[in-house]
């Protein structure tokens, strides 16, 4: 007898699409949830594990969202979209280690979290197929000798020089061998003592150890008892992490002497210029302030205002300045700025010169060969002010209080400004 479904060719047609649809349905219901998403939205993968900071395994939703927020923004410096290659001349965006020792010390525990970093999602161990397809020469060295710190430089020029200046402390106190990519925008302007790789890859293998601050020192990572390589991520930035070797740190960042010699010439000729402009002549040699001026996008961007970036005010500019004319009979500033229109307007004196149209490590070279120095707010700032060598003037309040970056921040900024640099507002 054949079943009422069968007897018409319309009936038969429906019946193998119910099929066909009870199949396709149970075959989709079995696929990852990051491929359900693929196909739902078009063929954009939801897979959160390629934001700049990748994710840690097993972490919750709320983590993730919170971990990627943070990423995002923290990755923002100054010079984030120069790169090696650029050859433009824009510009992108006194305690003892003995001290620190006991600060660390008496630091309640907290948690550090680790993994071994892939390039694949998925459970932490041993490295991926993708490591087998690394093609640095150092990969098999690196794999099979337990002797070695990696980190992985993000942002612009600030930001690779914390992230540098931390790992290699945190290599010296372990008493290992730092691993620096030679993507680093660093290999191009300073001499490092690291050993240089050409592909990263070479450190997938290395156990990952993250932060507990972007911009302040976690105890945690100096109490490890690491039997493999590890790798520190991902701002640090803090002067606690590299106290043991600042000294050593100012030798590798040494600009070069071509760029510094162009730096003077460039001072010669202001102070010339501005001597002729004001008929200011000096009795003697003026002592030169270099003032470093950062606005841009923080204060165009909602998203970063929204995070929690802080400007330095005019206020502090000028208090800055008097700061100095008290102190010093003769003083001459040099400013350097992206945002001169707003400079010449509120940073003004007849003790002014400003200083444009000069690539971003001409500028560094000029504001270093500075006697002393104010800072505004950013990683570039903080590292002129840093390897400057003088006084350091620095506005005190670069985080909106019970904001997200504030919390990145330890309570009263001394894991982020050194000791002995003065803060106003």
């Amino acid at each position: 007898m054949t079943p009422w479904f069968w007897k018409e060719e319309s009936q038969r047609l429906w019946f193998f699409i119910a099929i066909y649809t009870i199949i396709l349905l149970a075959v989709f219901l079995t696929l990852p949830k990051d491929y359900i998403s693929y196909y739902i939205l078009g063929g954009k993968l939801a897979d959160m594990s390629q934001t700049p900071q990748r994710i840690k395994n097993g972490s919750t939703k709320a983590e993730i969202e919170s971990i990627t927020q943070v990423d995002q923004l923290l990755t923002w410096d100054r010079y984030s979209s120069v790169t090696v290659d650029d050859t433009t001349n824009k510009h992108n965006s006194g305690i003892s280690t003995e001290a620190t020792s006991a600060a660390i010390s008496t630091a309640p525990p907290t948690s550090v979290t680790t993994l071994t970093e892939t390039h694949n999602r998925g459970t932490s161990g041993a490295p991926t197929t993708q490591a087998s397809t690394c093609k640095d020469p150092d990969l098999d060295l690196i794999r099979n000798n337990n002797r070695f710190v990696c980190c992985q430089p993000v942002g612009g020029l600030g930001n690779n020089m914390f992230i540098y200046a931390s790992c290699y402390g945190l290599a010296a106190y372990y008493n290992r061998t730092l691993v620096f990519p030679k993507s680093s925008m660093l290999t191009k302007y300073f001499k490092l003592n690291a050993h240089i790789i050409q592909d990263n890859c070479a450190c997938n293998s290395a156990k990952f150890y993250l932060e507990k601050y972007n911009c302040g020192m976690d105890p945690a990572l100096l109490n490890l008892s690491p039997k493999e390589n590890i790798k520190f991520g991902y701002y640090l930035q803090s002067w606690k992490y590299f106290v043991n070797v600042m000294d050593d740190i100012r030798r590798q960042y040494t600009l070069s002497n071509t760029t510094l010699s162009k730096a003077r010439d460039i001072i010669s000729k202001l102070s010339i210029e501005h001597q002729q402009r004001t008929k200011r002549l000096f009795k003697k040699q003026p002592v030169l302030v270099g003032i470093h001026v950062r606005r841009g996008d923080i204060n165009s961007e909602a998203r970063l205002i929204k995070f929690g970036y802080e400007l330095a005010t005019p206020g502090f500019f000028s208090h800055a300045m008097q700061y100095f004319r008290k102190k010093y009979a003769h003083v001459l500033f040099l400013v350097c700025s992206l945002e001169m229109d707003w400079t010449k307007w509120y940073v003004t004196g007849d003790d002014i010169i400003y200083v444009e149209g000069n690539e971003f490590i001409t500028d560094m070279a000029v504001l270093l060969s500075c006697d002393h120095t104010v800072t505004s707010v950013g990683s570039f700032s903080w590292w002129v002010g840093f390897l400057n060598g003088g006084e350091t003037v620095y506005y005190q309040w670069p985080a909106r209080e019970g904001s997200e970056l504030r919390k990145q921040f330890s309570a009263n900024y001394s894991d982020y400004f050194l000791p002995e640099w003065i803060g106003l507002k």
